[in-house]
């Protein structure tokens, strides 16, 4: 293949910038250069200058450029790379989040969420799977979500497959491929089926996709690994990235990511603790670990954090407990009502009033990621009898952000038996009944959405996924392309219902990636 001018190279480089948030050095234009060359023959080009020129001269479909973008990062991985933080995840991290479970203040909650975003070949996710049942005893009676989520749809199906050759197994002990694998033909060995139903691929798209968002799954995260993502993106959209991984984060939930990826420079939402040959970034609650001491002395440290914080948050939780629901309500009520009750209650119309004025303060707390301030806010309505539709909503994913699914679900009842016919209310009532593992009741509120509105596009599309992942591909198409019809007859710029923000062309564009 001939060199490629240093200019063109250059002009490349400022394109990909401006078209993915990838970052290539006048150093690393060599590196680009290779790269380019795999994507030339995807892309039907026998030239990869002229493949350039191309991409130069063209305006490209989102399908382009995500496309390109997967030829740009790098997709190597092997199960349990970097060992020495699933070492830190088993010994110190996991069993810190596994007491909180089951000392919570509501009870036990066997929950446990987790996402690995930017999973390439799907190795990492099913390494969690792994280390997960080996650490936890009642796994079967716990609701564990594994979601594993790419920009780069050839791998999601080949990680989807679970098949594996020996280059994936590379500085892993030969235990793990005899208890968790089984030997296929020609050298390859496929995950059992208890551990690959542990987790779930799905594309996403760092750089554009909105999140967290019930629709795709990325709420109320306990841990979120993404290591050797950010490194590839430039500053401002690192920066964007980080922010919607601490919103996707429960208070306390804990983002692994590599030294080479620049979170400790860029976000003042996650506090650092440092362990040998590992860097956690914790969210919400400060920790400090001394430099210089022992993993074991860190550990305790966090610990104590941990036991500090559970106090506090015990002093001052408001309990939505249904057993106390009744008992507290009209003191709670009395107690609030009291406090604004100099403050002015206009008519309940969005943008007018002191209603308009609350939701619209609501809404601004939700999406900067200050989920409790938002519920606080909306509370006010609540506490002068303005049971605001438009409340409803705002205050189920405010919920469901944080992780508190039996809150969300009596807002989700209550929103339903006030106002039976709107399709809305049954949609976010799916949403949280999936997060708690309750699927089938979730794919009957699907339907009765659709009953109410069958054009509504996002019912189509989670029940698509749903389908997807239980193997049924025919009624997965079905969905999704009713999803992708309906989505195609409106604007592209068209923003859907319920839908956290996404476009009728994004649909349109995700639907694509997903039919098989």
């Amino acid at each position: 293949m001939p060199l490629i001018s240093p200019d063109i190279l250059s002009r490349l480089s400022e394109f990909i910038t401006s078209a993915t948030g990838l970052s290539f050095t006048e150093t690393q234009l060599p590196e680009l250069e290779r790269r380019m060359g795999t994507a030339t023959v995807e892309f039907g080009f026998n030239n990869t200058e002229a493949f350039i020129s191309w991409l130069l001269s063209t305006t490209l479909t989102k399908k382009n450029i995500e496309t390109l973008a997967s030829h740009l990062t790098v997709g190597e991985t092997y199960f349990f790379r970097d060992s020495m933080s699933f070492k830190v995840l088993e010994e110190t991290i996991l069993p810190q989040i596994i007491h909180e479970k089951l000392n919570a203040k509501h009870g036990n909650e066997k929950h446990l969420r987790i996402w690995s975003a930017g999973c390439s070949t799907g190795e990492e996710p099913y390494s969690i799977a792994i280390l997960l049942n080996r650490t936890i005893p009642d796994i079967k009676n716990w609701n564990i979500t594994i979601l594993a989520t790419d920009i780069n749809t050839k791998f999601i199906n080949r990680a989807s497959e679970g098949i594996y050759g020996e280059w994936s197994f590379r500085e892993t002990p030969d235990w793990i491929k005899e208890r968790y694998f089984r030997n296929k033909a020609g050298g390859k060995y496929e995950i059992l089926p208890f551990i690959k139903k542990m987790v779930t691929f799905s594309y996403l798209n760092l750089a554009d996709d909105i999140y967290p968002s019930l629709l795709n799954n990325t709420n109320a995260m306990d841990l979120i690994f993404s290591r050797n993502v950010l490194m590839y993106l430039t500053d401002e959209c690192s920066g964007k990235v980080i922010n919607g991984f601490a919103n996707s984060l429960v208070e306390g939930g804990f983002l692994f990511s590599s030294p080479t990826d620049p979170v400790r420079t860029l976000s003042a939402r996650f506090t650092t603790i440092n362990f040998p040959e590992v860097i956690l970034y914790k969210k919400g609650v400060r920790v400090k670990a001394e430099g210089g001491q022992g993993a074991e002395a860190r550990s305790q440290k966090l610990e104590v954090r941990y036991d500090e914080s559970e106090a506090r948050s015990k002093k001052s939780e408001v309990r939505y407990d249904e057993s106390e629901e009744r008992s507290k309500k009209s003191e709670a009520r009395s107690k609030m009502v009291e406090e604004i009750k100099t403050e002015e209650i206009s008519l309940p119309f969005k943008g007018r009033g002191r209603v308009g004025m609350v939701l619209e303060e609501a809404s601004s707390l939700f999406k900067s990621g200050q989920y409790s301030e938002a519920i606080n806010e909306l509370c006010k309505l609540i506490s002068h009898e303005y049971d605001n539709p438009e409340a409803y909503p705002l205050i189920i994913r405010a919920y469901a952000n944080q992780g508190m699914l039996d809150e969300a679900l009596v807002w989700c009842k209550k929103a339903v038996s006030e106002e039976v016919v709107n399709p809305a209310y049954h949609y976010l009532t799916a949403t949280v009944l999936l997060e708690k593992g309750r699927t089938e009741e979730a794919v009957r509120s699907l339907k009765n959405a659709l009953y109410l509105d069958p054009r509504f596009v996002i019912p189509y599309f989670l029940l698509g996924n749903i389908m997807l992942i239980k193997g049924n591909i025919k009624s997965a198409n079905k969905y999704f392309k009713n999803a992708s019809d309906l989505s195609s007859s409106l604007n592209p710029d068209e923003v859907l219902p319920e839908s956290d923000g996404m476009t009728a062309g994004r649909m349109v564009e995700i639907v694509g990636a997903l039919v098989q």
